[in-house]
Parts: C-alpha cells; sequence; structure tokens
C-alpha cells in the first residue's frame, strides 16, 4: 500500500491522541487483553512511521536544493546530440533512448531499398550508439546513487520502508485477530472505524481479514 507522506503527517496528531477514543487505560488491561496490546503497539509504529516520513520529507527537500544548487538533475550526453535528464532509477530515460533509436532506425528503409550493405551498417552503428547510451545512463544512475547515499537520502528512505512494514503489519495484525470477548469487540470496531484509521490506512487485504475474522472458525 502506498501512503502519501504528507497525508501521514498531518494525520499525526490522531495516532498520539487514539487513546482517548479507544480506552486502553492501564498496563494490567493490556496485559489481559492481546487486542489491547495490539492497538497500543499499532500506535507506537504508527506514531513512529509519522516521524520518520516526516524526517524523510525534510531530507528529501534538503536534497532537492542540493542538487538545483550544483546544477540540477544529471544529464546524461546522446550519441545522436543533446542529452537525457536522468531521474528514479533511470528507466524514464532508457525508454526515450529506444523510443529515438527506433525512429532513426526506421528512416534507414528508404536507404536500405536502394543501398541495403549501407544500410546494414548504418543500423549497427546505431545499435552501438543506443547501447552506449544504455551504458552511459546506468552509470549516471549509479553515481547519482552514491551521491544520495553519502548525503544520508538512502538511509532516510530505508527508514521510512521499514517504518511503513512495522506500522502495516501492526495495523494487519488488528484486523485478522479474532475477538474473544464483546470488550474486545467494541475496541476492534472502534479503533477500525475511526476516520483517521479507515480512510487512509485500511486496504482491501485488511478490509477481507477484518470480515474473516469475524466468521466463524471453519466457515469460509
Amino acid at each position: 500500500m502506498n501512503i502519501n507522506r504528507r497525508t501521514v503527517i498531518a494525520a499525526l496528531p490522531f495516532a498520539g491522541a487514539a487513546a482517548t477514543v479507544v480506552t486502553v487505560a492501564t498496563a494490567h488491561e493490556v496485559q489481559l487483553s492481546p487486542l489491547a496490546a495490539m492497538i497500543e503497539a499499532h500506535k507506537v509504529s504508527w506514531n513512529k512511521f509519522g516521524k520518520v516520513a516526516a524526517q524523510l520529507s525534510r531530507k528529501e527537500d534538503a536534497y532537492r536544493a542540493y542538487v538545483n544548487a550544483n546544477g540540477g538533475r544529471p544529464l546524461v550526453s546522446k550519441s545522436l546530440g543533446g542529452a537525457y535528464e536522468l531521474s528514479g532509477d533511470g528507466s524514464t530515460a532508457k525508454e526515450n533512448i529506444a523510443a529515438d533509436y527506433f525512429k532513426q532506425r526506421g528512416r534507414l528503409a528508404s536507404l536500405e531499398k536502394i543501398a541495403p550493405q549501407l544500410a546494414e551498417q548504418a543500423r549497427e552503428a546505431l545499435d552501438r550508439a543506443a547501447a552506449q547510451d544504455l551504458l552511459a545512463v546506468d552509470a549516471a544512475y549509479e553515481q547519482e546513487t552514491e551521491r544520495k547515499r553519502k548525503f544520508g537520502l538512502t538511509k532516510a528512505l530505508q527508514a521510512y520502508e521499514d517504518a511503513h512494514t512495522a506500522h502495516i503489519a501492526a495495523l494487519h495484525d488488528i484486523c485478522s485477530y479474532r475477538c474473544q470477548t464483546l470488550e474486545e469487540y467494541r475496541m476492534k470496531g472502534l479503533y477500525l472505524t475511526q476516520p483517521e484509521v479507515r480512510d487512509t490506512l485500511i486496504d482491501d487485504e485488511d478490509f477481507d481479514a477484518a470480515i474473516q475474522s469475524s466468521l466463524v472458525e471453519g466457515v469460509a
């Protein structure tokens, strides 16, 4: 599930105040109810995720400013002239390379009719140039990856992914938990139907798990 970081940050005040809505007031109650402990664990992981997301957003903003102050995004020179701007993992630049060279090969159709050998030589030259441009994109991507690592952005991205995984897993544990008492049904219902949880976090898999957990065991 892909959650927009700005949305997560906006929802942060709820994560810290959720205990006032779903009352799990004492450590003793948490020990008595596995569900109460799961809810508390999700609050903790959600708060951590929001903080990590905010840190990553600040790091990304700083990195963009750093890149703009140092000549902007990397450019990969084209053998055909001009340059490709490197973004993401370089896949867009590679798609543009493939499209450009496809057009160039198409222009050899007329030459092939009158000088097929010359057209074949030109085609081979285009193939070599395309391969060279693709290698240049890979090299530029590796350089950009290293620059991000040194800046600390790679570490921030990994922390975000780890926190996101933990927070989603904690929520799924709640959704799939089979309540043992009416009080647990109350707690689970209140927690999962709050707008900040229901509208922002729960996906189809979690919804299905919540429904399945409410069915009598052995009933599909």
